[in-house]
C-alpha cells in the first residue's frame, strides 16, 4: 500500500510518500525512491518530500540499503 500524506512543523511543510509492506525487499526501496522523485516534481509536492518504508520484518540489509537511497525506515 502506498500513501501520500502532508505534515507541517512550524513554517516547514513536508510530503510523506509512505509504502507499507509486511516484508520489504531491496527492489521496493528503489521503486519507492523513484516514486518520491516523481512526487517531488509534481503538483502534489508541498515542501520537502520524504520517502518512508514501513514494514513488519525489515531486514538489516534492506534498512541499510534504504538509508543509502535516502529512504526513512519505520519498523512496525
Amino acid at each position: 500500500m502506498i500513501m501520500i500524506a502532508y505534515a507541517q512543523r512550524g513554517d516547514d511543510e513536508y510530503t510523506l510518500v509512505l509504502e507499507v509492506k509486511s516484508k520489504p525487499r531491496l527492489s521496493d526501496v528503489v521503486k519507492l525512491a523513484g516514486l518520491a522523485e516523481s512526487v517531488a516534481r509534481s503538483a502534489f509536492a508541498r515542501g520537502r518530500v520524504i520517502p518512508v518504508l514501513a514494514g513488519v520484518w525489515v531486514g538489516g540489509d534492506v534498512e541499510a540499503y534504504a538509508r543509502r537511497w535516502g529512504v526513512e525506515v519505520l519498523k512496525l
